[in-house]
């Protein structure tokens, strides 16, 4: 994992936090070697330079969509409402690091860090729910997946067919069309590609139609379904994808994970179901780095507590 602000500018907006917090942020921010600058109104953000921290204390939706419109990485940390985190997600925010759950000493190992993925993976993500593709194409570039979303079907087709995908998210209700020709053209790409990504399916499950799309042919491409909230939930558990020295930790979960198995050639994506019994629960004892990225996964928990409540 490599510095936050290597690459690009900081934006550190503190919200609801108290003085000792504020304090202890601000000498952490120091200790990182950067230079502080204190927002005012009428602050010119093309005047940042490199390696220059923009400090914010208090949370303003008009500074947050000025920032995120000059490509300027948002952290904010500190206490947020449900309406306030909406708002802030629907801007486009996607870095929260909620202090009503955890406290600023144990987070603040991940604050300044971001994952680079070795191993690069690429996804198509094909549901019609604009805010649920806006924070799964921000969980996911967070973690160096290129992706491309969209809701079109012919722009969808074309892509899997011109394209090499390791994951298609994929809302089985919104792509347009009926599940029968969304089968067929799946079965006719699969046929002439020789290969085809792996499915996170997403269905209603309070739809009348369900068993009769099952039948239909739905499991010969992803044999589990998934509602909104459990694919985050799946993504921000599984991400990053393939590093083989944080296998272990996957160990304690109790529920399906992404593995990408490497080859000489090509990469094989899959999922790991853990077994119905005699799952085995391992005792392990993590890694400094694998201590990181356990808390650097702490700021996007809000999306997935934001999707179940919509």
């Amino acid at each position: 994992m490599l510095p936050l602000y290597q690459d690009s500018n900081l934006a550190v907006i503190a919200v609801n936090c108290t003085v000792e917090e504020k304090n202890f942020l601000l000498a952490s921010l120091a200790l990182e070697k950067v230079s502080i600058v204190i927002w005012s109104k009428g602050f010119s953000i093309s005047s940042l330079k490199p390696k220059e921290v923009l400090f914010l204390d208090s949370f303003d939706r008009s500074a947050l969509n000025e920032l995120l419109s000059w490509s300027i990485q948002v952290q904010v940390i500190g206490r947020l409402s449900y309406e306030e985190k909406r708002s802030a997600s629907i801007s486009g925010l996607t870095s929260f690091w909620n202090l009503d759950k955890y406290s600023i000493q144990s987070m603040v190992s991940g604050f300044f860090k971001r994952v680079d993925e070795i191993y690069p993976i690429h996804a198509l993500v094909w549901t019609d729910n604009k805010i649920f593709n806006h924070k799964l194409k921000s969980v996911l570039r967070s973690f160096s997946v290129n992706e491309i979303t969209t809701n079109n079907s012919d722009y969808a087709f074309q892509a899997l067919r011109e394209k090499y995908f390791d994951l298609l998210i994929l809302d089985w209700d919104t792509t347009g069309i009926e599940v029968i020709r969304l089968l067929r053209e799946f079965k006719n790409i699969k046929s002439s590609l020789n290969y085809f990504p792996r499915v996170i399916g997403i269905k209603d499950f309070t739809k009348m139609n369900i068993f009769q799309d099952l039948m239909m042919g739905i499991k010969d491409f992803c044999p589990v379904l998934f509602s909104s909230a459990e694919v985050m939930d799946l993504l921000v558990d599984s991400l990053p994808i393939g590093r083989d020295e944080l296998e272990g930790s996957n160990i304690l979960l109790d529920k399906p994970y992404l593995k990408l198995f490497k080859g000489k050639v090509t990469n094989q994506l899959i999922f790991v179901y853990p077994e119905e019994k005699g799952f085995k629960k391992e005792k392990y004892i993590l890694s400094e780095e694998e201590m990181n990225l356990h808390i650097f996964k702490r700021q996007f928990e809000w999306l997935k507590d934001l999707v179940i409540h919509e």
